[in-house]
């Protein structure tokens, strides 16, 4: 019949699309076959006892590779040469004060290095603050007087005068070949203010490029008046170099910052004993004011979050050994005190 026919080409199109699998030898015929006396399986009289084990699958490869373990992102194979401590102490408006710790120098030529910039920069700093003193004299007198002339040209020279640089201070201290960043703050200073302020630092640091193309430009102005005006050129070009300096360490310290915090290598530590530190140190002097005999005026008393004496600073400075704290704090603070709580 047509149909069987039919029929018939179908399943022959179907063995020759879908060829069977090929017999697998048994291990058992193969033993049986190499031993004369066993009897094939099919000639044996007893069958096999049946098991109710499920069959197993052997595995596909044995030798195959193992890939070795993920480490995770806070591993750092940093050293005590190449991990910063910086230090977070808070002042006004809520806002903090980074000051890293020096790197422990990993050479002879490091350690001179060190101590030279050291000593530059307290002559430096000490030579600013002689004016600073006389200009901050003056104001105090002129907020005593009572004379409007004197309070604002006071206040306007203290904003013409005051740099917003309190991240240049902290940016350019970070060298390049740190490692890892160890944020310590005490206990009772708030976290996420900390952390909310490192961002915004990161995040306006492309302005220390613009300053860096700035001098540069200025720099064969210096240059050129040096031809004519010796001692007036000596000052400016010193300056210029100094900006040039300044501005080109803080921006690469910004950019290995920003490193270390995407690839996790930064802990950020809550002291309770710098805490209790700085809460001790602080009672101490609230103290000795208030001994003091200061009638009419208030005593100073420290507070969570909130601004610290001067004698506090010098005092944390010798303790915890961290060089020039007292002019990096009372820097930031002048800062925010006359431009108010942003950073830039």
């Amino acid at each position: 019949m047509p149909t069987r026919a039919v029929l018939r080409c179908t399943q022959h199109h179907i063995r020759s699309a879908f060829p069977p699998f090929a017999p697998v030898p048994s291990p058992l015929s193969a033993v049986s076959a190499r031993s004369p006396t066993s009897r094939p399986l099919s000639q044996s009289t007893t069958p096999p006892p049946p098991t109710n084990n499920p069959p197993t699958i052997a595995p596909v490869c044995k030798s195959a590779p193992r890939l070795p373990p993920i480490p995770p992102l806070t591993t750092s194979a940093s050293t005590p040469y190449t991990s910063l401590k910086i230090y977070v102490f808070p002042t006004l408006h809520n806002k903090h004060v980074f000051h890293p710790a020096f790197l422990r120098p990993r050479s002879p030529f490091e350690r001179g290095a060190i101590i030279a910039a050291y000593i530059l920069r307290k002559w430096r700093y000490q030579l600013s603050d002689t004016f600073a003193f006389a200009w901050h004299a003056f104001g105090a007198s002129a907020a005593t007087s009572g004379i409007m002339p004197a309070k604002m040209m006071y206040k306007w020279g203290n904003r013409a005068t005051t740099r917003k640089a309190a991240d240049e201070y902290f940016l350019k201290s970070v060298p390049r070949i740190t490692e890892h960043v160890e944020f310590i703050y005490p206990a009772s200073a708030n976290a996420k203010l900390i952390k909310n302020q490192v961002g915004e630092i990161l995040a306006n640091s492309d302005r220390h490029r613009g300053k860096l193309f700035l001098w540069a430009l200025l720099l064969p102005s210096a240059l050129y008046i040096s031809k004519f005006y010796l001692a007036l050129a000596n000052i400016l070009f010193t300056y210029n170099v100094f900006r040039l300096n300044a501005s080109w360490r803080s921006m690469y310290g910004s950019k290995v910052l920003q490193k270390l915090i995407d690839s996790r290598n930064v802990t950020w530590t809550p002291s309770e004993e710098l805490d209790a530190q700085v809460k001790s140190i602080s009672e101490d002097v609230t103290k000795r004011l208030s001994g003091e005999g200061a009638e009419g005026r208030r005593v100073w008393r420290w507070t969570r979050d909130g601004d610290l004496h001067d004698e506090v600073v010098e005092q944390l400075e010798r303790d915890l050994k961290l060089a020039e704290l007292g002019r990096t704090y009372r820097r930031a603070r002048l800062q925010y005190f006359v431009h108010g709580p942003k950073e830039m």
